[in-house]
């Protein structure tokens, strides 16, 4: 089946055109496809690392009941040091300082309070971590550290905790 002149010149304009364009179309098309797959892998191992993250925190949660402090700075420590960045090593952080507040050991609450400042991204967590490390702070008779942790950002639903921030 012949094809007629105008078909013929589709074909050999189409041609012209791959030929001009064809390279770039292929590397945005490939660029686009091994970005989309980087991140889809990416979030296939954050959802990994926030799977086993929940293992190890629900032996926090479990120790918490018991009061064992070295055991439950243990598990802990595990959190913050194989999944920093999930909410749960922020959580175990502030679960860890509060039963060390409990049991007089400041110098334990603090560190756990000061390595959530340094490393969660959550506001609210930030927020109730700059409350208790505040609080600490005045136990140990250090008022000016304790005023400047009070007057760090937070959401304004702690307005009302943060002194001088009240609208």
């Amino acid at each position: 089946m012949a094809l007629d002149s105008h078909e013929q010149e589709q074909i050999d304009s189409l041609k012209v055109f791959w030929q001009h364009w064809g390279k770039w179309i292929s590397v945005v098309v490939a660029t686009g496809l091994v970005g989309f797959l980087g991140y889809k892998g990416f979030q296939y191992y954050e959802a990994q690392q926030s799977e086993k993250a929940a293992v190890v925190f629900d032996r926090v949660a479990s120790l918490v009941d018991s009061q064992n402090l070295p055991q439950l700075k243990s598990a802990a420590q595990l959190l913050q040091a194989d999944y920093p960045s999930t909410v749960y090593a922020a959580r175990s952080a502030l679960v860890v300082s509060k039963v060390a507040f409990e049991k007089n050991d400041l110098a334990l609450a603090q560190s756990q309070l000061e390595w959530l400042l340094k490393n969660s991204k959550d506001s609210t967590v930030l927020a109730v971590a700059h409350l208790r490390l505040a609080s600490i702070l005045l136990d140990q008779k250090r008022y000016d550290a304790a005023v400047s942790e009070l007057t760090q950002e937070h959401p304004t639903t702690f307005d009302a905790l943060f002194p001088g921030s009240a609208r």
